[in-house]
């Protein structure tokens, strides 16, 4: 496996742009002399912390014996994630891509401001056990920073009722789109469209610099909130978790 060709790696990136933006993004933060980026058979594919990260086309095909020893998770497009599962054993989730395909936005919002590291990953911390599970502040900080010197995330932050209650991000970007992601409200102001009003400003951001706002929703019922505010689904992520 090889990354030493860059055009044909960010083809194979532009395959499945929410998390082939998610590699884009660590090979332009990190060089692919710091990283561990691998191109077979028209799959890119990065590999951070045990977590192999792949952006294929619909066809593609992922031999295990491909693999990297060591793995924790694999992400990759739904149908690749059940291929190797039958392989590899352990546990399944999925989850959908999704696309705005609505008009334009207010691209101002009085409550929300650029995000502290600190402030952002303490209502991350606060908001979903997800993030409780899955974040080590050390790691997390010093991957947001030097995604942020790239110019490849931009993370932001809202207040309520005087103290910080949300936060939200323009996560990854490749040349065709922003992914938005890390969009949570803390527990105590839900139900109060704080989520919603993070999501509009993440994507008026995103319209602003002609680029395609594009997301992952974690659940279907999330899903469908999405839809209401102009996004579409375009196709099924997975996530193999094993162990």
């Amino acid at each position: 496996m090889d990354a030493n060709h860059p055009e044909a790696f960010l083809a194979a990136c532009a395959a499945e742009h929410v998390r082939g933006a998610r590699i884009v993004s660590a090979l332009r933060a990190l060089g692919p002399a710091r990283g561990e980026f691998y191109l077979h058979d028209g799959i890119a594919m990065y590999l951070e912390d045990g977590v192999l990260l792949t952006a294929a086309p619909p066809e593609a095909e992922l031999s295990p014996a491909l693999l990297p020893p060591g793995l924790r998770e694999i992400h990759g497009p739904e149908h690749l994630c059940r291929t190797l599962q039958a392989s590899l054993g352990g546990e399944l989730d999925s989850c959908c891509f999704m696309k705005y395909v609505g008009g334009p936005l207010p691209a101002e919002d009085p409550d929300m401001h650029p995000g502290d590291a600190d402030t952002v990953f303490a209502i991350l911390q606060g908001s979903h056990p997800y993030y409780r599970d899955h974040l080590r502040y050390a790691p997390w900080r010093q991957m947001l920073e030097a995604h942020i010197r790239a110019g490849q995330t931009e993370v932001w932050q809202m207040s309520a009722d005087g103290v910080w209650a949300g936060t939200g991000a323009l996560s990854f970007r490749d040349d065709e789109c922003c992914v938005l992601g890390e969009i949570a409200v803390l527990p105590v102001f839900r139900r109060r469209g704080l989520g919603s009003r993070i999501t509009r400003y993440l994507t008026a951001k995103t319209l602003a610099l002609s680029k395609t706002p594009r997301l992952m929703a974690g659940y279907d019922e999330v899903a469908a909130l999405y839809s209401a505010l102009g996004f579409e689904p375009t196709g099924r992520w997975g996530e193999l978790f094993l162990c």
